[in-house]
């Protein structure tokens, strides 16, 4: 996982892949946020990213396994808002 930068809020979407989750990440990336977006499939993550200007990074996760949730966010240096 790159380094998110101390001074920013750091958000964090789940299926940011597309949709609702990928505008989201574009506001809060917008906003000043350091995103860390989440999806399960990887291809389309990667692609989504690429579109999101601002300090982004993408995690593939199911967010159904807890012990992968667990490692995600234990990763984090802050976490301010989750989407």
């Amino acid at each position: 996982m790159p380094a998110l930068d101390d001074n920013r809020p750091v958000a964090l979407v789940t299926g940011a892949a597309g949709g609702i989750g990928l505008a989201i990440s574009r506001r809060l990336a917008e906003d000043g946020f350091a995103v860390v977006m989440t999806d399960i499939n990887e291809e389309r993550l990667a692609a989504a990213a690429q579109t999101v200007a601002g300090e982004t990074s993408t995690r593939t996760v199911d967010m159904t396994d807890v012990a992968a949730l667990e490692v995600l966010v234990a990763g984090l240096p802050r976490l301010d808002a989750l989407v």
